[in-house]
């Protein structure tokens, strides 16, 4: 899933319907992460090679790749994602971050499961106090890109729902 930054209702209508599509970019990636990434590969040397993850099974983005400047190994050598999970885990390479997670990324994502959350709530209770925090600021981490909840709101359930007894699904 993706997200998009949301500031009206109208916003709200179209990120929801572009999120369930799957369309778009993580606003914390397009706005935070890419930018930087951007000016950095600006000052390399123009014959510099970036080898990227990008795994057999992800054509779309493969295509996007120049296979001179920009490399993928993993689709180079024939590697799927499960093939690439399979051998950081045989290799002990795997993120502990996978025991909980279906996949490694942000801490604050808005689109992070149940599990996930509930995980980070009675894990790291410090790091889903700092989401509560930012509530009521302007910022692009939490507007609600894919909940109808505030961090507070999805705590409070979370808690209620793991002391009766409840179960959440168990993440790959």
């Amino acid at each position: 899933m993706r997200c998009s930054i949301i500031s009206s209702p109208a916003d709200r209508t179209r990120a929801r319907f572009a999120v369930s599509r799957g369309a778009g970019m993580c606003a914390v990636n397009r706005d935070c992460k890419i930018p930087p990434v951007r000016k950095y590969n600006a000052a390399l040397s123009p014959d510099t090679v970036s080898y990227v993850g990008i795994a057999e099974d992800e054509p779309k983005r493969l295509a996007r790749l120049d296979g001179v400047t920009k490399v993928s190994l993993l689709g180079k050598y024939g590697m799927t994602e499960a093939d690439a999970y399979k051998l950081c885990q045989e290799h002990g390479l795997l993120s502990p971050i996978y025991a909980h997670c279906r996949r490694n990324g942000c801490w604050f994502c808005p689109n992070a499961s149940d599990s996930e959350l509930l995980h980070m709530v009675t894990k790291h209770p410090d790091m889903f106090d700092r989401l509560i925090e930012w509530e009521n600021e302007d910022n692009i981490f939490h507007r609600r890109m894919t909940r109808r909840e505030t961090p507070s709101e999805v705590k409070a359930r979370l808690l209620s729902k793991s002391q009766t007894g409840f179960s959440l699904p168990k993440s790959k």
